[in-house]
């Protein structure tokens, strides 16, 4: 039934005439002939149905809806997601000011893409500072002297490009990034 619904008689006449016709005339001179007739048939009409499935996909695309990106224009009157405050039981948990080896890993080796330290931090760092001063650890951190690039990459990673800062310097200096922004956000809880 699919078939049918898609071919017409006029393929269905064609694709026998290919594969049934041309074979038996074939045979009537040669058998050989005819066994290479049967192959050229078949072989034929593969690529007349994969022809002809191309284009009625190519057709059915037409159908398709386009992509449509936003301008940034368009993305800056999108309202933002309202920004998470801090929270108060991990406040409370961890106090104020909190220890370094609570929210900070070490600061270890990467040679990837011309980086050459990164930072992890624990997941419930945004938690405390809250989901704007979290935002803003990456301008902090960059802004560190000695410090030529930092990328936050994932919710804990932090990836940093120094030539002059060891990493036992880099974990002290972003840690009094990490306590002016606790501030920021200490001063929201309150």
């Amino acid at each position: 039934m699919l078939i049918r619904k898609q071919l017409t008689w006029k393929h269905v006449a064609m694709i026998v005439a290919i594969v049934l016709v041309l074979p038996a005339f074939a045979w009537q001179f040669h058998s050989d002939m005819a066994l290479y007739g049967m192959l050229a048939a078949i072989l034929s009409l593969a690529v007349v149905v994969c022809w002809w499935e191309f284009h009625k996909m190519q057709a059915r695309r037409k159908l398709w809806p386009k992509m449509v990106f936003p301008s940034q224009a368009g993305l800056a009157s999108i309202p933002a997601a309202p920004v998470r405050p801090p929270d108060t039981s991990i406040r409370t948990e961890y106090g104020f000011p909190p220890e370094i080896d609570d929210f900070f890993g070490e600061v270890s080796s990467v040679t990837a893409d011309g980086w050459n330290y990164q930072l992890w931090l624990e997941e419930w760092a945004e938690l405390y500072l809250g989901g704007e001063e979290f935002a803003s650890l990456e301008k902090r951190f960059a802004s560190t002297p000695g410090v030529s690039r930092v990328a936050h990459m994932d919710r804990e990673v932090f990836l940093i490009k120094t030539e002059q800062l060891t990493p036992e310097q880099i974990r002290q200096a972003f840690w009094l990034h990490f306590l002016e922004a606790a501030k920021g956000g200490k001063e929201s809880v309150a």
